[in-house]
């Protein structure tokens, strides 16, 4: 690769983009001296019929909670510890959210989420599609993570300081491609890949006519110039809202921008 070259170009983007990614993460540290004060709060889960609440409180204590449309049910509740970034706790269990027994404390701005590990590449995926920061109310925040009751009106500005092991899901800049085909089980066939950013489990939203279809694609294999998607469980659950098709823009933001054409 020689210097003046459009491979050494890309290459320079890409340490240039590495650089600034890492500058828009230099938030807060989470160190294992970090007080429970800089947590304590209510944060909330859920969507449409139903919700959870987890309460953080500064004597070491937690409290969960099931909402739906019948009303609430299935409290929790036990101690809890902040080591490493982490709130942990020996009594959290998977219908609360987590595979494990902590969530990752996520600062963005002024706000703070409660993150487990299994549903990190999701939040990612949220702030780059752009449903967060989100500025819904009462169980603001995804279906995959919880934020802190009362910080939907706070500023969130830049990227959120996740652990660095996700950090290159978060994207500085959009990526946008097109669908060039489909696979013989339904696989969906992009013209973007690895030399753009893109990585497994990432998700694009199919734009169609300069308008965003709700049809979302999860990445499932990446190639270093295209890779292979399939439809997410939102869409297998709505009984296929719609399918891509080749010429479709796709798009890791929810806007109505497209590539240009011939790309």
């Amino acid at each position: 690769m020689q210097p003046g070259s459009s491979r050494w170009a890309q290459w320079s983007a890409s340490c240039l983009c590495a650089t600034v990614l890492a500058s828009c993460h230099a938030g807060p540290k989470w160190g294992p001296d970090m007080p429970a004060s800089a947590v304590v709060g209510d944060y909330h889960r859920g969507g449409g019929m139903w919700g959870q609440t987890l309460r953080i409180s500064q004597d070491g204590t937690f409290w969960f909670q099931n909402h739906n449309c019948r009303g609430s049910s299935d409290p929790k509740e036990g101690p809890y510890r902040i080591r490493d970034g982490k709130v942990f706790s020996h009594r959290f269990e998977g219908w609360m959210g987590t595979d494990s027994e902590g969530f990752w404390i996520v600062r963005w701005g002024d706000r703070t989420y409660l993150v487990a590990e299994e549903s990190m590449i999701d939040f990612c995926n949220a702030a780059n599609l752009g449903r967060e920061p989100s500025t819904s109310g009462l169980f603001a925040g995804g279906l995959e993570y919880y934020m802190r009751r009362g910080d939907e009106a706070k500023p969130a500005h830049g990227m959120p300081d996740v652990p660095a092991a996700w950090r290159g899901y978060l994207l500085a800049r959009p990526i946008r491609g097109r669908v060039v085909g489909a696979g013989p089980k339904g696989e969906v066939l992009v013209d973007v890949g690895e030399r753009d950013g893109l990585r497994a489990g990432m998700e694009l939203i199919v734009v169609r006519g300069g308008f965003p279809k709700q049809v979302h694609l999860t990445v499932a294999e990446v190639r270093a110039d295209g890779a292979t998607a399939m439809y997410t469980w939102e869409n297998l659950e709505a009984g296929m809202r719609g399918t891509a098709e080749p010429g479709d823009g796709v798009s890791t933001r929810c806007d109505t921008d497209e590539p240009a054409a011939g790309r």
